[in-house]
């Protein structure tokens, strides 16, 4: 599971699940994990300006990826592209807004022609022959992009080698997590590539994908720790007396299963679909009894008062709003008929 309890006791706290090496090398999952781990420990840091910092390198790991020349071979050593912003306090957000009017292409392909005119009547024999050559013309972008993939992959991991800490980070495990991500990104991106997204190869429309699928991915890790420490260590929220503490785990949980997950999201849904109902015949029942005020920020009627409904109420002869309350309950009613 993503989320497991670490350490011995009074100690043990949360983090990202790990994986066991076998005594004489890391695998490289484990090493990506740890990555991983390092990151999302030092980002937790309160120091606003230290977050953006950590933001700032990541943001370069992005463009110093897209920005690769086109005619690298992924052997030699290179220097950081002028893409990347080497200024120590640019906003990384303010660089992803400017970057969707970059100009540029991730791989070039090769026009291929075809001797099929479009909107020719072709015979059976032709359409398959079409057909092939339309499979054939995607999976050579494919490779395309596939060997591109590889040379920015091994160029990324170069430079940031080189760079000592100065413009990316100083862990070089968290240079690799990152560069492996973005690879990782890209790959999907065009896994059910058509000639039909060919957009998709502009580096601007690159950059701006993976950029939000490593801020959502960033997310979901919080998140899932932030889920493992509210449903399995602030049982104390609970008590009505004694000390609460707060954030310790829940005594005699040595591993969060699937199962657990399972119930978290189970009851995430009836929470939000009892919210929805609620919600909804709420708004109905309002819409039965009462006139809306204009705009006061009073919209919400769960939030009013005995004198808020006195003065809204729709009905003003007597026994009008009694019917109307008995309408939409389908039956008695156990309002107050005071204001009846």
């Amino acid at each position: 599971m993503i989320v497991q309890p670490e350490g011995q006791s009074e100690d043990r706290v949360f983090n990202l699940s790990s994986l066991r090496s076998d005594g004489k090398k890391v695998s490289a999952k484990k090493a990506e994990k740890e990555a991983l781990k390092v990151f999302l420990s030092e980002y937790a840091n309160l120091d606003e300006e230290a977050r953006m910092d950590m933001l700032r390198r990541l943001r370069r790991i992005v463009d110093l990826y897209f920005g690769i020349p086109l005619n690298y071979d992924g052997r030699t050593n290179l220097e950081c592209p002028d893409k990347v912003d080497k200024s120590p306090n640019y906003n990384p957000f303010q660089k992803h807004s400017q970057d969707k009017n970059y100009e540029g292409v991730f791989v070039e392909l090769k026009q291929e022609s075809s001797r099929f005119q479009n909107g020719e009547k072709l015979t059976p024999a032709e359409k398959i022959e079409k057909k092939a050559e339309y499979k054939a013309a995607i999976e050579n972008t494919k490779i395309a992009i596939r060997q591109r993939n590889i040379s920015c992959y091994r160029g990324a991991q170069k430079v940031t080698e080189n760079d000592k800490g100065v413009l990316f980070f100083a862990d070089q495990k968290v240079n690799r997590f990152w560069i492996h991500h973005i690879e990782s990104a890209v790959e999907r991106i065009f896994d059910n590539y058509k000639p039909e997204k060919s957009y998709l190869i502009e580096t601007s429309v690159l950059c701006e994908k993976v950029w939000k699928d490593i801020l959502n991915y960033i997310s979901i890790k919080y998140i899932a720790l932030g889920k493992a420490v509210f449903h399995f260590a602030m049982d104390d929220l609970l008590k009505e007396e004694g000390n609460i503490e707060l954030g310790k785990i829940r005594t005699g949980l040595n591993c969060i299963t699937s199962f657990d997950y399972e119930m978290i999201k189970a009851e995430e849904t009836f929470q939000r679909e009892v919210a929805v109902s609620v919600a909804f015949a709420t708004n109905n029942f309002a819409n039965a009894v009462i006139d809306y005020p204009e705009k006061n920020g009073k919209e919400d009627v769960l939030q009013w008062t005995e004198e808020d409904f006195e003065k809204n109420l729709k009905y003003k002869d007597k026994g009008e709003t009694l019917r109307a309350v008995l309408q939409f309950f389908g039956g008695r009613s156990n309002w107050n008929t005071k204001f009846f």
